[in-house]
């Protein structure tokens, strides 16, 4: 919702029909829209199409929503999870440990 809102301009409300909502959470990706590029410090996290992923840096961590197994890329590497060659690491390491 960040992306939306930053793209039309819209504010966030505090209050909605006079009761108070839950702050806004996340960033917008505009920025990476218009660049390419995103200047994000810390960790991101999403779920998308029964999928959910965590970066931080040039790690990506991607998992199937329900289930333990995670595996964990070099974002850097390639572009496209889809390709062979891209950089599958032991999925035994710690993501946290991996990101320090």
């Amino acid at each position: 919702m960040p992306t939306i809102l930053d793209l039309v301009k819209v504010p966030y409300p505090a209050t909605y029909q006079g009761n108070k909502i839950q702050p806004l959470e996340g960033v917008s990706l505009r920025q990476a829209f218009l660049t390419g590029k995103q200047d994000i410090q810390g960790y991101q996290f999403w779920e998308h199409s029964n999928k959910r992923a965590v970066t931080k840096g040039k790690w990506k961590a991607v998992s199937k929503i329900g289930t333990d197994n995670w595996e964990l890329y070099d974002i850097l590497t390639r572009t496209s999870q889809n390709q062979t060659s891209f950089s599958k690491l032991d999925k035994n390491i710690s993501f946290c440990n991996v990101c320090q």
